[in-house]
């Protein structure tokens, strides 16, 4: 079909997405660009930022969905990261091997060491890190590239994959970081500052954080936090659990410093009245790992 049939104003529009694979060094000059060299070629997040196109419209990391989400469809016997159920949820060949090299290179653990419940967490503190970085250097690179589209936002089932929402409708921790990241008023000196070391060569404190909970008029809960020390990458998790998320959640806070947040259920109508909640830090990993 001609332009002129398609669009009478005859705007020029690009013919195929992307123009050029990520293989050709006019991916990064030409038109839009699904970047893969960062997963599919397993080199470092660092790559990011030499590998800006003018539109990014394709890029991304796996991680495994949160144990909440596991146990919704794994049996008792099966919870571990080597049994035949989450094989079988992760399809990529590869994805395990990719995930833990990286793992190892950014925050410094054998995959081996961590319980199910941490390796899976980690996990997604891991894609948050390197799509993150991935928004970030995107950013920076204005007005050689004027956008930037991580692949993907949600699963069709219940599965590890490149996804910022899993199948259930509960936020992944790479979709809190998109939403800082992509906020109008993102600070970016912030976050070139909180790249400036890997996790794991951060130092790490006993956590120690004060944490209450209240319902609003409508029902809504709301949970506040307060840190004693340096906390990083914070989730906070209704017991039991609740498909849906935290108006904010997987965050760093300074001593001092206070998180207030409200949850919301992927069900409109789920009860919320009766939930506690539970808090896991980055901090018990490394803190106690050893002890």
């Amino acid at each position: 079909m001609s332009a002129g049939r398609s669009d009478p104003l005859q705007r020029p529009y690009i013919t195929t997405s992307p123009l050029y694979g990520w293989g050709h060094p006019e991916c990064v000059t030409h038109g839009d660009s699904h970047y893969w060299g960062v997963w599919w070629g397993e080199l470092p997040f660092e790559v990011y930022k030499e590998k800006t196109g003018r539109f990014m419209s394709e890029y991304g990391f796996q991680s495994y969905p949160m144990m909440s989400t596991i146990r919704q469809f794994c049996p008792e016997d099966q919870l571990s990261i080597d049994s035949p159920t989450l094989r079988n949820h992760q399809k990529h060949g590869r994805g395990r091997e990719i995930i833990d090299k990286a793992m190892r290179q950014y925050y410094g653990f054998d995959s081996k060491s961590l319980s199910l419940e941490n390796y899976t967490y980690v996990s997604q503190l891991l894609q948050a890190w390197g799509v993150g970085y991935g928004i970030l250097q995107h950013i920076m690179q204005q007005p050689h590239c004027m956008g930037t589209l991580y692949w993907q936002l949600n699963d069709c089932w219940p599965v590890a994959s490149w996804s910022s929402i899993d199948y259930y409708g509960n936020w992944k921790a790479l979709h809190y970081r998109a939403q800082s990241l992509y906020a109008d008023n993102v600070d970016t000196n912030y976050w070139q500052q909180y790249y400036s070391v890997y996790p794991k060569d951060r130092q790490y404190s006993d956590p120690k954080y004060t944490v209450s909970q209240a319902w609003e008029s409508d029902g809504t809960l709301v949970v506040t936090l307060k840190a004693e020390t340096d906390l990083y990458d914070i989730y906070i998790e209704t017991v039991p659990h609740i498909n849906g998320h935290f108006t904010s959640n997987f965050i760093d806070l300074k001593a001092g410093e206070k998180l207030r947040t409200r949850f919301i259920p992927a069900d409109p109508k789920a009860d919320v009245g009766s939930v506690k909640t539970k808090v896991k830090t980055l901090n018990e990993i490394y803190f106690y790992r050893g002890k």
